[in-house]
């Protein structure tokens, strides 16, 4: 057998392949450019820093993304905000900001300097409005008050707290 017959069995038989065969149905996975982030930091801090030249929030994390919709993801993430009537401090597993709406989940926690506090396991806070609110279980701890409810709505702009099937102990 010559060469030139062997070389044209070869092109023969990946022509025959290339026809006649179809993928067995693996689809390629198709990344949206939404969910690829821009920028990734790891173990990091993030102050912003307010016009008078005093640190009003710091946020820690263990990874931090930025995606190109302009949504923020970190993990591991502490929160701390001083104003000028508390300090208060948010921990998460993971946090997500988009459109102004910040939301914590996994194992959140939020306490203030009075001594308020407040655990739950997915807690959302609107930044324009000020606002907190809690769609499943939580447990708030407040000088002697300890409440357990489901659903909880907190506007920090009138002070007004709603919240849902709610079990109150005053020690």
């Amino acid at each position: 057998m010559s060469i030139y017959k062997f070389l044209f069995a070869i092109f023969s038989l990946n022509l025959f392949i290339f026809i006649f065969f179809k993928p067995i149905g693996i689809e390629a996975t198709k990344l949206e450019p939404e969910n690829i982030p821009q920028i990734a930091f790891q173990n990091f801090t993030l102050f912003d820093i307010g016009s008078d030249n005093i640190v009003e929030t710091a946020i820690n994390g263990a990874k931090g993304m930025i995606f190109r919709n302009g949504k923020y993801q970190i993990n591991d993430v502490n929160i701390k905000y001083q104003n000028s009537k508390y300090i208060e401090n948010l921990k998460s597993r993971y946090a997500y900001y988009n459109q102004g709406i910040i939301e914590a989940i996994g194992d959140v926690l939020y306490n203030r300097s009075d001594g308020s506090i407040i655990k739950t396991n997915n807690m959302s806070y609107d930044v324009s409005s000020k606002s907190f609110y809690i769609s499943k279980d939580f447990l708030f701890i407040s000088k002697g008050l300890k409440v357990k409810g489901r659903k909880l709505f907190i506007d920090r702009n009138t002070g007004q707290i709603k919240a849902f099937n709610i079990d109150a102990v005053f020690q």
